[in-house]
């Protein structure tokens, strides 16, 4: 399966959601793979016409990327799997592209004799005597060494560490198919996380996170598997990848417990416009309180009284007992002179009368450690700041404001941020093409700006005399086309969803 399975994961990098009908996936493989899997992911290797128009136009804004991409869709994923096969024994064109239809699939059944999980690779055929035949050059070549089966419209081949296995898996899904009921597609557990999905998909993955480390933790590949469990392996997860015109898009969907609810994320959007980067999540103290729990439990309680001790600042009660709201790390543009952007913490105190103590704690702990501290009036709130600059554009300063605190490198990006900006990072129009309109829901973000962060970046290196010439020639022209990145985390009823987005100019 070894070769086979690279010929899967090699379509993969090819293949991306189509636009057009629901995809019917008791059609497809999953139909005749058995509702106990572990784990399926599926690929189509003809995508629809507007994914192949959306994919080669990516592309083509990319140098490197442009001089391998050609004017046909096909040739270009001929290319691929060409060079995939090309150390298997098998001539593509000749041996598999006369057979090969429009799926590859992994799927991966519970352990078997071996105690082993059982992979299998099926892959779909428009011709099965040609099939049959190139698995045979295969295996005569050495190059294969499992079994194999001409199940339904589908090869399906299995190279386990024993061969009863091979037999095994063989016979579960030529078992499944026989039955005609629809397979995995049809099991709940598939079908609640997977018709969470965009209606049109040709790359799917999906896993039983539960069963799977249920299995792992029998067979002792894990030492905790009870924390990933509580870090939300109680269920399924599926996930597929889709290409728009100007963004690369990645989406999942788990099962969550318990109650949870996102939020519209204001302080977020009420960051400046010029805003590069807004790292964002919600109730963040009590996050940190848990983590630093976790963190006693290992013997991390000593750490945290050490660094109590040593600043006399109580974490939880100074710092965290009134962070609970929305809380950003953001980064700013660059100020004349600077040769980095501005940078800050932004939080939305839950608690006004703890963080007011708290702030003032903090300020009498700093003083008593000999770290003068200076008052002044910034934004409309009393702000304690460093008197002097640390450093070129390095001046920590600090202020409680009606809606938020604002820890930032300087007085002025301090002030910056005092209130809402009119407009803000909210109105940006490439902040909403990556999280949306206004973000309902979210539980956390992750908005990259490029462009300017990559100017940074090389003003930064050309500061310090670096030479760019080579960056300039061959990286720079590949970097230029991406626009911003982001990350969606979000609360839907039952479900933790999230999306990832690249997007290009």
């Amino acid at each position: 399966m070894r070769r086979f399975a690279a010929l899967v994961l090699g379509a993969s990098l090819l293949v991306l959601p189509a636009c057009g009908k629901k995809t019917d996936e008791t059609a497809r493989a999953a139909g005749i793979t058995p509702p106990t899997a572990l784990a399926f992911f599926s690929v189509n290797l003809s995508p629809s016409i507007e994914q192949k128009r959306n994919l080669l136009g990516l592309a083509r804004r990319f140098p490197d990327a442009s001089d391998k991409v050609k004017g046909e869709f096909e040739n270009t994923r001929d290319d691929v799997l060409e060079n995939v096969l090309e150390s298997s024994g098998l001539d593509y064109a000749k041996d598999v592209k006369p057979w090969l239809d429009k799926e590859a699939a992994v799927v991966v059944l519970p352990p078997g004799d071996s105690d082993s999980p059982l992979f299998l690779a099926l892959v779909q055929t428009e011709d099965k005597a040609k099939a049959e035949a190139a698995i045979a050059k295969a295996t005569k070549a050495g190059d294969f060494e499992g079994q194999y089966a001409v199940v339904d419209d589908f090869v399906v081949i299995s190279d386990q560490d024993d061969h009863a296995d091979d037999k095994r898996a063989l016979d579960l899904i030529s078992a499944q198919a026989k039955k005609d009921d629809g397979g995995l597609a049809k099991a709940a557990s598939f079908t609640k996380v997977v018709d969470e999905l965009a209606g049109d998909r040709l790359l799917l993955g999906w896993i039983d996170s539960k069963a799977s480390l249920d299995v792992a933790e029998k067979l002792g590949g894990l030492d905790d598997a009870g924390f990933l469990k509580g870090l939300g392996g109680k269920g399924s997860i599926a996930f597929d990848m889709h290409v728009e015109s100007k963004a690369l898009v990645f989406q999942g969907v788990a099962e969550a417990s318990g109650e949870g609810k996102g939020s519209t994320f204001e302080l977020t959007r009420s960051l400046p416009a010029s805003t590069l980067a807004a790292f964002t999540s919600f109730n963040a103290g009590d996050g940190a309180i848990k983590g630093l729990k976790d963190l006693g439990g290992v013997g991390g309680a000593d750490f945290v009284a050490e660094i109590e001790e040593s600043t006399g600042i109580k974490l939880g009660e100074d710092v965290l007992s009134w962070m609970k709201g929305e809380a950003v790390l953001t980064v700013g543009s660059i100020r004349p002179g600077q040769q980095f952007p501005d940078f800050a913490f932004v939080v939305e105190p839950t608690d006004k009368e703890k963080a007011t103590a708290g702030i003032e704690h903090i300020r009498q702990a700093l003083e008593d450690k000999g770290i003068p501290i200076e008052e002044r009036e910034i934004g409309g709130a009393k702000a304690y700041l460093a008197p002097e600059p640390f450093a070129e554009g390095i001046q920590p300063a600090m202020a409680l404001y009606p809606d938020r605190f604002v820890l930032a490198n300087s007085p002025a990006y301090l002030g910056d941020l005092a209130k809402a900006a009119t407009p803000g990072l909210g109105s940006n129009d490439t902040y909403e093409s990556l999280i949306g309109k206004n973000g309902s829901g979210t539980t956390g973000q992750v908005v990259l700006i490029i462009d300017p962060i990559r100017e940074a970046i090389e003003k930064a290196a050309a500061g310090f005399g670096a030479d760019l010439a080579g960056y300039e020639k061959d990286v720079k022209p590949n970097l230029e086309p991406l626009s911003a990145f982001g990350v969606k985390v979000a609360r839907d009823g039952d479900f933790n969803k999230f999306e990832i987005k690249l997007t290009v100019d």
